[in-house]
């Protein structure tokens, strides 16, 4: 760059002289010589930007000869370079070409190594600091998204993060990190060539050769359908007990409407603990089936406008008597002046429910649980508010995770470990967000939030209700109101 510029210095000079013995006019001799220097940083600049792909190539071909280099090794995960095919260039080098030092056999001495991950009984995938697949085998879970792009097709909808979410929380952030998934899908149950996997994820900083990620997935379908088996046979009886149990709950309300005057206060405390037990138990049932049509796709949802007063209307007697029956108070904290929402009524009785029987049962003796509700941008955030046992922090991160029940909650309360699963599936396919803030000894507040009504209307107008927005399309018979 000096030198041009040098040169462009001793040109001018020269001009000016010339020009000075011509006696021409002193502005023109200045636009000639801005002109040259201008003229000359715009070549520096065509030139640097036509040498730049052969500089990042020299640097490859430096670093496999063994050479010092001055500069970094160039990104192969680059935009620009991966769309120009510069990176495949590159990794051709960098991958294909033996280091000076290295013996004459060094290539075909990765050989073996290579013929042992095509044989593993295992998927591998590598990932660039960009989430980019760079390598993987014939087993790992891929597919060509509609944008063209290689993904790893997994579907970590039962989990309480995805590897995206993962990937964005360390990268950068973390020096090196790891992350196991169980039980993860790469497609719907009820589509072909449907697997299930143990997943793990292994993010390091300094990764060789422009990888910052390796996943390995293992693949246990055998063991895991056989698990699903006895879980649609568990559907199948939950769903045989709905009769049954609406029926017990018919006669309870007959008992209590046509012998209440009769009754004495002990004998309404027994018909109150009957009816509260009978709606749990459907509450249990209930969650079980959503559970299994969440899992296979089927959970349809209906989101209309409603008031978060109508939502609290349907479960507030209910839930009242619940916790009156367990010397629990609730206190309801629902400002009129909320906006309408979006939401699928029923649904949202039951998310209400879940979270409030579960701060009645987490509760202390006497205890008192706030359920409330406020405007928060562009949704409307309902919480409630207990006082009880709380939890510790590494069972708040996989409290959403289907089955999940940390050992302190298995000893002290009954449940099915899946209320909190479906709660969460039901309010992020309404286009919400579900979490919890609590302190070990001191009490728990869950929060869920809604879109208001206004902000979601044209979406719902040509959603038609039935359609839920994955990374990879769309999957029919779900509701996500918020793209």
């Amino acid at each position: 760059m000096f030198a041009q510029f040098a040169v462009a210095g001793v040109v001018a000079g020269t001009l000016l002289l010339v020009m000075n013995l011509l006696d021409l006019p002193s502005a023109l001799a200045i636009s000639v010589i801005v002109l040259v220097f201008v003229e000359s940083a715009v070549g520096y600049l065509l030139l640097r930007y036509a040498l730049g792909p052969t500089d990042m190539i020299a640097r490859c071909l430096m670093y496999v000869r063994g050479e010092p280099l001055l500069r970094p090794l160039p990104d192969r995960g680059d935009p620009a370079s991966v769309n120009s095919g510069l990176s495949l260039l590159l990794t051709t080098i960098l991958d294909g070409t033996t280091k000076k030092d290295a013996q004459p056999t060094a290539s075909t001495d990765q050989q073996p190594l290579r013929d042992l991950l095509a044989a593993l009984p295992i998927g591998f995938v590598a990932l660039d600091s960009h989430h980019h697949i760079i390598a993987a085998n014939s087993l790992a879970p891929i597919c060509t998204a509609p944008d063209g792009q290689r993904r790893i097709q997994l579907d970590f909808a039962n989990a309480s993060e995805s590897l995206d979410v993962w990937l964005g929380q360390v990268s950068g952030n973390e020096i090196e990190a790891e992350k196991i998934w169980s039980h993860i899908q790469n497609v719907a149950p009820d589509q072909p060539d449907r697997r299930i996997f143990d997943v793990i994820a292994h993010y390091r900083q300094d990764f060789p050769s422009g990888i910052a990620t390796v996943v390995i997935t293992v693949d246990r379908s055998a063991e895991y359908e056989g698990q699903e088996d006895n879980a649609d046979f568990v559907a199948l009886a939950a769903h045989e007990l709905r009769g049954p149990i609406t029926v017990v709950r018919g006669y309870i309300d007959i008992l209590d409407q046509q012998l209440g005057a009769q009754m004495t206060p002990d004998q309404h405390a027994l018909i109150d603990r009957l009816n509260v037990s009978a709606k749990r138990l459907s509450s249990y049932v209930n969650n079980i089936l959503n559970a299994s049509r969440y899992d296979h796709k089927h959970l349809k949802l209906r989101p209309t406008e409603t008031m978060v007063t109508n939502i609290i209307d349907e479960v507030k007697n209910d839930m009242d008597l619940r916790a009156s029956t367990q010397n629990r108070s609730l206190v309801w904290q629902i400002p009129p002046e909320l906006p309408t929402v979006a939401a699928d009524q029923s649904s949202i009785s039951e998310v209400l429910t879940n979270l409030i029987d579960n701060a009645i049962k987490y509760s202390h003796d006497g205890g008192q649980i706030e359920i409330s509700a406020a405007l928060q941008d562009d949704f409307v955030a309902i919480s409630v508010c207990d006082h009880g046992i709380g939890i510790p922090p590494v069972v708040a991160s996989n409290l959403f995770s289907k089955f999940y029940r940390g050992h302190r909650s298995r000893d002290m309360v009954s449940g099915t470990g899946i209320g909190l699963f479906i709660s969460r599936g039901i309010i992020e396919s309404h286009g919400g967000q579900i979490g919890v803030e609590s302190t070990e000894g001191q009490g728990s507040t869950f929060t869920f939030t809604l879109p208001i009504f206004s902000t979601v209307a044209e979406a719902l107008a040509s959603d038609n209700h039935s359609l839920i927005r994955d990374d990879l399309g769309w999957i029919r018979n779900h509701s996500r109101v918020r793209k």
